[in-house]
């Protein structure tokens, strides 16, 4: 009788499959998956993983800033379910993730932009003062450069993206005193400007939605891959999504939300909408005090009792993907770890 042969079932599946798979994962359950064994770690650190069209569940990154020379940040995963419990639907799931601390020493309350699981560090007001792309989930970060033309003492105003055809990280950095426009493009290790014009990398304008009188506390956001366009009038909040971007007459009306027999006054304070959730619901921000969730079915607020302010100086949230995919992949030689 011959002994019986243990079978590599994984190992006989293409990398594609085994990427749609470990892909799926939560985050934590993921990173355990890099110490299985060798061909996953490689896998799962590799630039196809990282841009395979399936990502990981979003997370919930908020920012408290204690001290100046760095930025504390708690990271929730959270639930986005198709289908949920009617009596449930209202509730905010979330499972604490990580704590930690991101040095910087630049004296300053810092703010995140986020794409595709990196952070773009940057502070709230931007006057010659570094900027840094980091990943928390790895706990890496690196400085980036300004500008060779850039003046100090100019403002400057900051994004991070991705784009849909390269795959790419793109960090564009505007200069507010000159009006003149940048691309960083991550694994180059320069800026390019940006002229107006027919080419691949170029600036446009739109109109915004016809809000109307009264409209106040105005804001852009991404909800659910659209852009959208929040605001404030009188006892409610409004939001426009961009069904097709650029398209100016895809502006719509989503929703208009009556905060009547609430507990906060729109008058000395605004929200800003964070997550715009599969069933409906949607998570803002009570910018620095506390976080709101809208149920659609019960088409009522409820305040979020995870967070506890405390001392710190300044709250802010935003949702991200989690990734373990490294900064030195791009080729980056000034790599912190923290």
């Amino acid at each position: 009788m011959s002994p019986l042969v243990e079978r590599d079932f994984f190992g006989d599946l293409p990398s594609e499959i085994t990427t749609n798979i470990l892909s799926r994962l939560p985050i934590r359950s993921l990173a355990i998956s890099k110490s299985v064994c060798k061909p996953w770690l490689n896998l799962i650190d590799s630039d196809y993983f990282h841009k395979s069209e399936i990502k990981t569940p979003p997370a919930l990154l908020l920012f408290t800033g204690k001290t100046m020379d760095s930025t504390c940040c708690s990271i929730f995963e959270i639930e986005d379910e198709d289908e949920v419990e009617v009596e449930k639907s209202h509730d905010f799931h979330h499972i604490p993730l990580m704590d930690l601390e991101i040095p910087h020493g630049n004296r300053a309350t810092m703010e995140g932009i986020t794409a595709n699981g990196l952070l773009l560090l940057c502070p709230i007001s931007t006057k010659a003062i570094p900027v840094y792309i980091c990943n928390p989930i790895t706990r890496e970060y690196t400085k980036l450069c300004f500008p060779a033309d850039y003046i100090p003492g100019h403002m400057l105003e900051f994004g991070l993206g991705v784009s849909k055809i390269s795959g790419e990280y793109k960090v564009v950095c505007i200069n507010e005193s000159t009006n003149s426009r940048y691309v960083y493009t991550l694994g180059t290790g320069t800026w390019r400007r940006v002229e107006a014009g027919a080419a691949s990398e170029c600036f446009r304008t739109f109109s915004i939605p016809p809000v109307g009188d009264g409209a106040r506390d105005w804001y852009l956001s991404v909800l659910r891959d659209c852009l959208c366009y929040f605001y404030t009038r009188e006892s409610e909040i409004v939001i426009w999504k961009m069904k097709d971007y650029q398209v100016e007459d895809s502006w719509t009306m989503e929703y208009r939300l009556s905060t009547v027999g609430f507990d906060f006054d729109l008058d000395d304070m605004y929200l800003h909408p964070i997550r715009h959730f599969k069933d409906g619901d949607i998570l803002m921000l009570l910018v620095e005090y506390d976080l709101i969730y809208y149920s659609s079915k019960t088409r009522t607020f409820q305040q979020v009792g995870m967070f506890k302010v405390g001392s710190a100086s300044f709250l802010s949230a935003l949702i991200f993907t989690p990734s373990l995919f490294s900064l030195r992949n791009f080729g980056f030689e000034n790599v912190i770890s923290f």
